[in-house]
């Protein structure tokens, strides 16, 4: 039975000026994000058994039904499933800012690029990451970066000596 695992690794912002409001209700920010190590666990296989499912080891978390990151997935490549399960395994806290839910959102959409053998760069699964969330295009790329707009127009900028944050 395959397996994919892909780690979905907590950000932290190094600066953030927030710009102004948009017309659209967001606000225009510029920001410097960093990857650390801390991460959350995804992992896709075949079950054997009929459906999509998602089992979290948090019960409050949304289930398959609610996995934006796998329905944008869906809606932009065509790819169908009958036979999948998401394992999430949750190590970065919930809603401390440190893009827990948008790095699961962004680790959803590598594996399942992996998974299906879709061949999507980094740049096209942020594209796709746009509409999941603010901070799902950064963390499906996961570098030093930096961030306008509401978070999607990103710059890699030379990555952090190595520090402890």
């Amino acid at each position: 039975m395959v397996t994919i695992s892909e780690g979905a690794f907590a950000k932290v912002n190094l600066t953030l000026d927030v710009l102004g409001k948009r017309p659209d209700g967001y606000h225009d920010l510029s920001m410097v994000m960093q990857s650390v190590s801390l991460a959350d666990q995804v992992i896709i296989r075949e079950t054997g058994e009929e459906g999509f499912t998602l089992k979290t080891d948090l019960g409050f978390l949304p289930g398959a039904d609610k996995n934006i990151a796998a329905l944008a997935f869906r809606r932009a490549t065509g790819q169908t499933w009958k036979d999948l399960r998401i394992s999430l395994t949750k190590r970065i806290p919930v809603c401390a800012g440190t893009a827990g839910g948008s790095s699961d959102g962004a680790a959803v959409l590598r594996g399942l690029n992996r998974w299906f053998s879709c061949g999507l760069s980094l740049r096209n699964l942020a594209e796709i990451g746009e509409e999941v969330g603010s901070d799902v295009p950064y963390c499906v790329l996961g570098c030093t970066a930096l961030a306008e707009g509401r978070g999607e127009k990103l710059t890699c900028l030379p990555a952090l000596p190595d520090c402890h944050i």
